[in-house]
């Protein structure tokens, strides 16, 4: 059992995850208990989730019988190359039976709702996976924790408070285990705009927000900080559906109407066409993607500007955005607010590229989680000139 960090915990506590019962073992478990044939396993949907936990059971040998869907989702019968059996018919044809299921959705509330209706004979499954496992064929997995072990262990030195390092620890636990319950159950905050962002010391301040989606953020900045110490937030959202949606909120509310200017822009390295693909709150540069958008960078636009706030949510760009922002941020040292997420090296990647940028003693260094998945995990780099958590 991990004992919560302390805010001189050195990063060897890392170590003890390298021994954590892994994804793959549960997997192996399932091989070895179904070998003898008397035993069925089964998953249960046919999402990105099903797809993956069905891809890691493969590669271990575990052999799937079949996949269960709700049945007001049963239009098709095959997945994968397996089949697919609707709800009613696998409880009239296999309730009886003995095996696992394991349950292939992301969220914890409907994960519990599948459980709370299937049989009593069947052991059942239930894993979180890291949102890069549904984009790409490698993931934060214990073989990547320990290629990079001692990159992790930097960055877990380098945070600025117990928390910080009890989150990038449950965390890590959470994508190579698939066990997310003691990540979810840590103390959670505001998103982007909570107690590490200082409200006294600030005024008049401009506001980079990178990934606007709908507005939302921009309007928990005016309520955070209140309209009289906002001077301007400038939204960046290149997704065509998101960006009306943001026009129609700044147009509904007088306060965002005055202080925010819509820029339907992505943010990166550096100004370019890209490739995208539209796909709501998860919008993303892609190789694929079937849209082209205007990409700028934050230098290009604000390099003789004060600028005092950086949020970024760019699905996996926060890297090259920062990159594109680098003499910005170099000369004002402004609060960072980087969503670690979107790809697996993302922990000690993006604080090594905010050092590339920046002198030593610029900043402390914050992890916080917002959300009962192991999404929304954000980077907060505070100004040590600004920070009241300092140790």
């Amino acid at each position: 059992m991990h004992e919560k960090a302390s805010e001189s915990g050195m990063a060897k506590e890392l170590d003890l995850l390298l021994k954590e019962k892994t994804i793959y073992d549960i997997a192996n478990q399932i091989k070895e208990r179904i070998r003898n044939g008397d035993s069925f396993f089964f998953i249960y949907g046919c999402g990105c989730n099903a797809r993956r936990v069905a891809e890691i059971s493969q590669k271990c040998g575990a052999n799937i019988d079949a996949f269960v869907i709700d049945d007001e989702y049963y239009t098709f019968d095959t997945f994968m190359n397996t089949d697919v059996i609707k709800y009613s018919d696998w409880i009239s044809d296999y309730s009886d039976r003995k095996g696992f299921v394991w349950i292939g959705v992301n969220s914890l509330s409907e994960a519990e709702r599948i459980r709370a209706r299937l049989p009593v004979e069947y052991e059942y499954i239930h894993t979180m996976l890291p949102l890069e496992a549904y984009r790409a064929t490698e993931f934060l997995d214990i073989d990547y924790l320990r290629e990079n072990i001692d990159k992790f262990k930097r960055t877990y030195d380098i945070l600025a408070d117990a928390e910080s390092k009890n989150v990038m620890y449950y965390y890590i636990k959470g994508c190579i285990s698939g066990d997310a319950h003691e990540m979810i159950n840590l103390p959670q905050s505001k998103q982007y705009f909570n107690s590490l962002v200082p409200l006294e010391m600030m005024k008049d301040i401009v506001i980079i927000d990178c990934g606007a989606y709908d507005g939302d953020s921009a309007s928990d900045a005016i309520n955070y900080f209140g309209k009289d110490t906002v001077n301007k937030i400038y939204s960046f959202e290149p997704d065509k559906e998101n960006y009306s949606r943001m026009l129609t909120r700044i147009e509904s509310d007088c306060d965002l109407k005055e202080k925010v200017v819509p820029c339907m822009n992505g943010v990166g390295i550096e100004k370019t066409t890209a490739c995208f693909n539209s796909l709501d709150s998860g919008s993303s540069v892609s190789v694929d993607g079937d849209e082209r958008i205007e990409i700028e960078t934050i230098d290009n636009i604000f390099l003789n500007q004060r600028v005092d706030f950086i949020k970024m949510d760019i699905e996996g760009e926060e890297k090259n955005a920062l990159l594109g922002g680098k003499d910005t941020i170099k000369n004002n040292n402004p609060i960072l607010a980087i969503c670690a997420y979107h790809k697996k090296e993302d922990l000690f990647e993006l604080v090594s590229t905010i050092e590339e940028i920046v002198d030593d003693d610029v900043y402390n260094y914050y992890l916080r989680h917002h959300d009962i998945s192991l999404n929304e995990l954000v980077l907060y780099a505070i100004p040590k000139r600004y920070d009241t958590h300092e140790r």
